[in-house]
């Protein structure tokens, strides 16, 4: 006796891979995950993260190293600080809507200046389909708050909201 195959057409495929999803996407809603220091899958590729996801690398700003009252951070082309959310998880952006308009996201592609570890900068892809610049896995932001050159006023903000440091990590609050 030979046995056939089953043979699935294409929308019960579809409808068993959504139910793997689904069932992949439950779990205790009561317990918050843990912040790990660096995100557990740093962005590094070949090619530039730019490149990776098919944007030109000469457009943009230029992330650079500044020292500053919490030490040495990371700061745009106009040394106005970037900052991490911590609650950001697996390079996945979470301030959105209202949250970004207080902390606008850095869009991407940016260059790295001279200081900056090539390989740490990246892009992710925003909720509305717009790129994010990203170091060591983390998008990054900068805060409304800051108005000038070298303030960290965001820094510490709600004790998810970090200055970067220089090895993309977020700089501990002093």
């Amino acid at each position: 006796m030979r046995i056939q195959p089953s043979r699935m057409t294409p929308a019960a495929v579809l409808v068993a891979a959504v139910a793997l999803v689904i069932t992949g996407c439950g779990g205790d809603t009561d317990t918050a995950a843990p912040v790990t220091f660096p995100p557990s899958e740093p962005t590094s590729t070949t090619q530039s993260p730019q490149q990776a996801i098919g944007i030109a690398d000469d457009a943009g700003g230029t992330i650079t190293v500044a020292d500053s009252e919490v030490g040495p951070i990371l700061v745009d082309q106009d040394g106005i600080t970037l900052y991490i959310h911590t609650l950001d998880e697996g390079g996945v952006a979470t301030c959105t809507g209202p949250c970004a308009e207080t902390w606008p996201p850095v869009e991407s592609p940016v260059s790295p200046g001279d200081d900056i570890d090539a390989p740490l900068l990246g892009a992710t892809i925003g909720d509305l389909g717009t790129t994010q610049a990203t170091f060591n896995g983390w998008p990054l932001y900068r805060y409304t708050g800051d108005t000038a050159a070298g303030d960290v006023t965001g820094q510490g903000l709600d004790e998810v909201w970090f200055a970067v440091s220089p090895s993309g990590a977020p700089v501990s609050v002093q």
